[in-house]
């Protein structure tokens, strides 16, 4: 892989999490706190919602992290091995605990959407949750032609 190429891919994974990461810190709790201020029958999710967003936000940190890190076996020409095996497995798990937790946070999704009247949001969870199973099924895929290139190159 050219020098450019991966200082770019690398530069766009820093670009995805550091708005994540904002997005986590100052945008998040004002969402939550004004759906509950809105809905006080949700006030039993508050904290499920809290661990749920928040763990999901931590997950998503941590796939950009490790696929920091499969760019940088990338640079060093050390892709065939069980390290990037084992980040690739991660990625795959990671990606597919944050749609769990979307699916499991659905319901009140659901029930805020259908009260607001507006099917966006539910839209935007469905985005979402696809995008990471999307995740999950390019990790499969990609170590799957791993693996057959590297019982190919045998």
């Amino acid at each position: 892989m050219k020098k450019w190429a991966s200082f770019y891919l690398k530069l766009s994974v820093i670009g995805c999490a550091i708005p994540v990461l904002l997005f986590c810190i100052r945008i998040l709790p004002g969402i939550i706190s004004g759906a509950l201020g809105e809905y006080p029958e949700l006030l039993w999710a508050q904290y499920p919602m809290y661990f749920g967003f928040y763990l999901s936000g931590a997950l998503c940190l941590y796939v950009f992290y490790q696929t920091f890190r499969l760019l940088r076996l990338f640079d060093k020409n050390q892709v065939k091995g069980t390290k990037t095996h084992g980040i690739l497995k991660t990625i795959r798990w990671s990606s597919l605990s944050i749609s769990l937790i979307y699916f499991v946070m659905s319901p009140v999704v659901y029930y805020v959407a259908d009260h607001e009247d507006a099917p966006g949001i539910l839209l935007i969870e469905l985005i979402i949750l696809f995008g990471w199973v999307a995740v999950a099924s390019l990790s499969i895929i990609f170590d799957s032609l791993l693996v057959e290139g590297q019982n190919n190159t045998k």
